[in-house]
């Protein structure tokens, strides 16, 4: 067998051997949910289901066990058929089943070839069948894995039979819900967990809470004991009157984030932590403003069941929340549910830690200082972060400023905090067994030193361990005695004692393997594993990787498997290495060696090219091997799977963030990197859509592309011209998420026909998603600066032209919806704005606009009414206006904003007398039906109309 199918065969064998953690527990807990309810029809069915996955999960890669998987299948097959009679499996649940009974089907009648060869067949084709045995447990496995997913088996089965037997209309079934933040599957007595779960698709969720991968350690135990207890008195209820906020600041290397991990673990082992917010600039999703609110959120509808509900029926009235502004998530989403709690007698605490590593944490501040008094009294808020002067300024100032409790971590009694330093210094290093060390690696007395050298810095003492543990080739006196040679106890002198003696002068190779991995290291987006750096950077084998990072351990963390990601230690180190340029001018210490400056413009431009040669490389039409172009995404059932298996890792990081890098390269000339780009968009956008489209990041397409068209100006008309000109069709690409993937290939297509070469056409340099039903009618404000769309979905939307951002919440006061042109009888009539008085008849054309300023909005609905709003809060202006006996179907504004026109399709008014088009002669030249345009002069004394007489 070669090289490639066995890698093949172990790949599909650790993933067959995962299905335990992954279904099997799914499936014995439904198992127990609906075992003794007496339904009968759900246990056979299910018993059958769970027998075939133990059957794959059990069975070896020969032939001799294909007879026992197919009867385990039929036996699944037969007991459905048999135990569907007089409806006993739920509608919905038997279709899922029904869908793996045809999925083991197929699969079954592959056993039977394969069981049935000859010995001499057997002989020479072992290799051959070992591997369709493993795409048979595989595809099993794929079938199992999608009819489980979610924890959705257990869904409708106890909620379809439990309704039969109460009358009470609320659904009090036992539910599987699916936990965001461990992956893990519980329990919980309210189908508001389940909804819960299927909208958190809708909103923008990052892995941030203080127990998820890659968070910060939590401190020794026995060290910062005094100051985490008092925090956790202030949490608790310490604070003082008037006081809601603890802010914990401090230099560099203090150890804010290691205490912010330890106090988020004992609050939420006393149930009082509601949620948290660890911030890593490391990390895009960790450190986007824009994920924080609705982050929150979900996790505080874990904490609160209460919270939970409020929190769902919000989003089942607006599902498109997840699109909004911060400002209107953290009213809609947090502010409101919990205004709607009874009063909470115990404390709830939020842990924001590492906010000075949130790309926008004054806009987080800022949003506070208004929303502050709308909190309730016993939610407290910790921040920790570095005292940077623009999280300075807001915390100096009221109303934070006298919310917020104060605790300066370079304040705290040095002798306190040398006393940890040296027990933590101790436990890494004294032997004893302590840290895997019979053998001491100090002796007291340098340990003493060690301590005082550290001048209070946690990371001084963190990296001081680490390179005295790992440094290779020398004994770790020697190295203790050259730490204590140093001139100071400057963290980034230490930098340079170990940047210099692991990357020695004149070492070339060295060198450049230190400049390609620690510079893309240093850069990434997001962490990536040592197997999937090595992919993006080029490299066939993990070794020359593997060895790079271990040199430099003593800065890293490195990972304890092989597909957990490896990450810089602390920030202090990206700082070090990224400036030293102007650190060395300021601060020479060390010989200057600019051969070890890690250039942030250099390294972008690199992890540009890899990102872009990945997908040169891997990217191709229908990526995941789709049947059919006519499905939406949501509809493929195992579409999930098949991005894991097709799309690795290192493609996705391309295909996600490749923009981000070229988005710092503004003042970059480079034409290998146009021709490069020029050969993505030519050749590769296409299949770059279908792929973002699947990883669910449709709405970043359009500003992905216009960083293209950003970095050409000036540079490349070519280029920038067809970046500008992929946009037409993007459009109708960003709704593949609603659409099917393969549908982005029809409609490049269709267009292409349509579209002379030379004309750029309608460039969307913006997509305005929020709606959740069809948009009916839109307007654009007199200075061109704001959007307002009127929708099915009952809502008004102030938006943003430039940014695309809804300028206010959502207006949400009509009872039907908003609706824009329809054929039947339409009248409409001239209102008083001021006092809504009737003052005349005209005819019709929009449904919603604005005023002459742009300071009001009017709007008509299907409610029969029209209504004036504020377009700068939203509020509405005056009663609604009453009259019209239909659907109202357009509205508009007179030039002086006192009169609004209007039209409807009122059946008991008498139909319009309409003017001439040539205003001059005024002739009336009849009367007539289905009016489908109005509109007022500049000066406010003519109505114009249009009407389908032609």
């Amino acid at each position: 067998m070669s090289s490639t199918n066995a890698q093949q065969a172990s790949d599909r064998m650790a993933m067959t051997k995962d299905l335990s953690t992954d279904v099997l527990s799914v499936l014995k807990l439904a198992k127990e949910v609906t075992t003794g309810l007496g339904m009968f029809g759900i246990e056979p069915a299910l018993n059958g289901v769970l027998a075939v996955c133990e059957m794959v999960q059990n069975m070896k890669s020969n032939k001799k066990d294909l007879p026992k998987l197919k009867e385990k299948i039929n036996n699944f097959i037969t007991a459905l058929l048999l135990n569907n009679n007089n409806n006993n499996v739920p509608a919905e649940l038997y279709k899922r089943l029904q869908n793996l009974s045809d999925a083991l089907q197929k699969i079954a009648k592959d056993c039977t070839p394969l069981a049935s060869k000859g010995r001499i067949r057997q002989f020479l084709q072992a290799n051959d069948t070992k591997v369709k045995i493993e795409d048979i447990r595989q595809s099993v496995r794929d079938a199992l894995q999608e009819f489980s997913f979610h924890g959705g088996i257990s869904i409708q089965i106890v909620i379809n039979d439990i309704q039969k037997r109460t009358r009470d209309t609320q659904k009090t079934g036992m539910y599987c819900l699916f936990n965001i933040t461990n992956t893990s599957f519980h329990a919980n007595k309210k189908d508001y967990s389940v909804k819960l779960h299927f909208l958190i698709d809708q909103l923008s969720v990052a892995p941030a809470r203080f127990d998820a991968a890659d968070t910060p350690s939590a401190c020794l135990e026995g060290t910062r004991e005094q100051l985490l207890k008092d925090l956790h008195n202030c949490a608790l209820g310490g604070l003082g009157s008037g006081k809601q906020i603890i802010w914990i600041h401090g230099t560099p290397g203090r150890g804010k984030s290691t205490i912010a991990k330890s106090l988020a673990i004992r609050l939420h082992e006393e149930n009082a932590l509601a949620a948290s917010f660890f911030f890593s600039r490391s990390h895009e999703s960790r450190s986007n403003f824009n994920n924080v609110f609705c982050t929150i959120a979900c996790q505080i509808a874990i904490f609160n069941q209460q919270f939970r509900n409020i929190l769902v029926d919000i989003l089942e009235q607006d599902d498109q929340l997840g699109h909004a502004t911060p400002g209107i998530q953290l009213k809609k989403l947090i502010i409101d549910p919990l205004s709607k709690l009874p009063k909470i007698q115990d404390p709830w605490v939020l842990v924001f830690d590492a906010l000075d590593e949130c790309a926008a944490g004054t806009e987080l501040l800022e949003l506070l200082c208004e929303e502050i008094g709308n909190l309730p009294i016993n939610l407290h808020i910790i921040f920790t972060s570095r005292p940077e002067h623009p999280i300075c300024m807001w915390f100096h100032k009221d109303p934070l400023k006298s919310s917020t409790y104060v605790i300066i971590l370079d304040d705290v009694d040095e002798g306190v905090v040398s006393k940890d330093i040296l027990q933590y210094l101790e436990y890494n290093l004294a032997g004893d067994g302590k840290k895997a060390h019979k053998e001491p690696l100090a002796n007291p007395e340098q340990l003493n030193l060690l301590a005082d050298r550290a001048q209070g810095l946690f990371i001084y003492a963190s990296t001081t361990i680490k390179h005295i543990r790992d440094q290779l080739g020398y004994p770790p006196a020697e190295s203790i005695g050259q730490i204590l040679k140093l001139d100071s106890g400057l963290i980034d002198d230490l930098y340079d004692h170990i940047l210099h003696g692991l990357i020695p002068e004149g070492n070339v190779n060295l060198i450049k393997k230190y400049q390609k991995i620690m510079g893309a290291l240093l850069h990434l987006q997001e962490p990536l594993s040592i197997p999937l750096l090595s992919k993006l950077l080029g490299y066939d084998e993990d070794v020359a990787v593997e060895a790079m990072l271990q040199r430099m351990s003593a800065v890293l963390i490195m990972p304890e498997n092989k597909d957990d990601v490896v990450r810089i230690a602390h920030l202090s180190f990206w700082e070090y290495a990224t400036s030293r340029g102007i650190r060395r001018v300021e601060h020479p210490k060390f010989k200057y060696r600019p051969e070890l400056d890690l250039d942030a413009s250099k390294h972008h431009e690199s992890l540009l090219h890899a990102t872009l040669s990945v997908m040169r490389a891997e990217l191709k039409f229908n990526i995941c091997n789709l049947e059919s172009s006519f499905l939406a995404n949501h509809q493929v059932e195992n579409l999930q799977v098949l991005s894991n298996r097709y799309i690795e890792g290192h493609l996705s990081y391309s295909c996600r963030f490749w923009s981000a890098h070229l988005n710092e390269l503004r003042t970059v000339n480079s034409i290998s990197l146009g021709h490069d780009l020029k050969d993505f968009l030519e050749k590769r956008f296409l299949w770059w859509l279908e792929v973002i489209s699947i990883l669910k990041q449709v709405d970043t397409a359009a500003l992905a592309i216009l960083s293209i068209a950003d970095w050409s100006k000036d540079r490349n008309d070519e280029l920038a011209s067809t970046a500008l000109d992929a946009l037409y069709p993007s459009c109708p690409m960003t709704l593949l998420e609603s659409g099917g993937t393969l549908q982005a290939y029809i409609s490049k297509e269709v267009i292409s026909r349509h579209r002379p070469n030379k004309v750029v056409g309608l460039l969307f340099s913006l997509v305005l998603a929020g709606h959740a039903e069809s948009v009916e009618s839109v307007a654009i404000s007199p200075d061109g600066k704001r959007v307002v769309s009127g929708s099915m979905d009952k809502t008004i939307r102030i938006w943003n032209a430039e940014t695309g951002e809804q300028v206010v919440e959502p207006i949400l006061g009509h009872t039907i919806g908003l609706h824009l042109l329809d054929s039947h009888q339409m009248e409409r009539e001239d209102w008083r704005t001021s006092s809504g008085t009737n003052i005349g008849t005209y005819r019709w054309v929009t449904s919603v606009g604005f005023s002459s300023d742009g300071k009001r909005v009017v709007s008509g609905s299907m409610d029969k009414t029209i209504r004036i709003w504020n377009a700068e809060t939203g509020e509405q202006v005056v009663e609604p206006i009453l009259g019209h006996t239909d659907d109202v179907t357009s509205v508009g504004f007179s030039s002086d904003g006192k009169r609004v026109v209007s039209g409807s399709r009122d059946e008991d008014y008498p139909n319009l007398e309409c003017r001439d088009w040539r205003t001059s002669s005024g002739t009336n030249i009849g009367t007539y039906r289905l009016v489908t345009s109005v509109g007022f002069s500049s000066d406010g004394k003519r109505v114009v109309s249009g009407s389908t007489i032609k």
